[in-house]
């Protein structure tokens, strides 16, 4: 599918109800319990990295292996499904981050119209979902999707930090300007799989680092 807002706006509806709503009835809520919750392995990858003790994580990730293979497996399916092509699926992850993709009239999203991965400034849910990549990756090594969603998503958290989207008033929200915009992909772009972890590694401070131009 080539990426338009309308595609976008359809995709995170879609994701938002296949993965959160339906979860109680499509068996992903079950195996989100196996592994600790779905935002377990981003807290358990970020107190292993800040420890020193990365090996913790991979063990974790060995005592859940099948419930993150199957929630990872559902998501490459779903995501490769709407956009296949990175060029797509970077720029859908874009203007989720500024909040312009709102669906205000959808079941479920009356009241938050804007889906900003638990919003405020932290915006907790970029580490529990980096924390699934880093688990994918372990158990598919070099696969070109996973490795293409750790920086998108990490392209997406910084974009999020800087646009400071509203949740409930998304007539408000507005995109960053395209030079701050491809400043930002291309250095996540280019960054190595330890740069992209030393990010992450310091999810609490990067915000404050990014809002004074750090």
């Amino acid at each position: 599918m080539v990426y338009t807002q309308a595609a976008g706006r359809q995709f995170w509806l879609d994701f938002d109800q296949h993965f959160k709503f339906s979860s109680g009835t499509n068996g992903l809520a079950q195996k989100y319990n196996e592994m600790g919750g779905y935002d377990a392995p981003g807290a358990i990858w970020h107190a292993a990295i800040s420890a020193g003790q990365p090996q913790q994580f991979v063990d974790y990730v060995q005592s859940v292996k099948q419930p993150l293979s199957f929630i990872s497996e559902a998501q490459k399916a779903f995501i490769n499904k709407y956009f296949p092509q990175t060029e797509d699926l970077a720029r859908a992850f874009q203007d989720f981050a500024f909040g312009i993709l709102a669906s205000p009239n959808a079941p479920n999203r009356q009241g938050e119209p804007v889906h900003t991965m638990n919003g405020g400034l932290g915006a907790r849910d970029y580490l529990s979902w980096h924390g699934c990549i880093e688990g994918a990756l372990l158990l598919f090594p070099a696969d070109a999707f996973w490795t293409n969603l750790r920086w998108i998503s990490g392209m997406a958290w910084e974009l999020q930090v800087k646009a400071r989207p509203q949740e409930v008033f998304p007539n408000m929200n507005e995109p960053l300007p395209n030079n701050v915009t491809n400043a930002i992909r291309a250095k996540w772009e280019a960054r190595s799989p330890a740069e992209i972890t030393e990010e992450f590694r310091n999810y609490d401070t990067r915000p404050n680092d990014w809002a004074i131009g750090v």
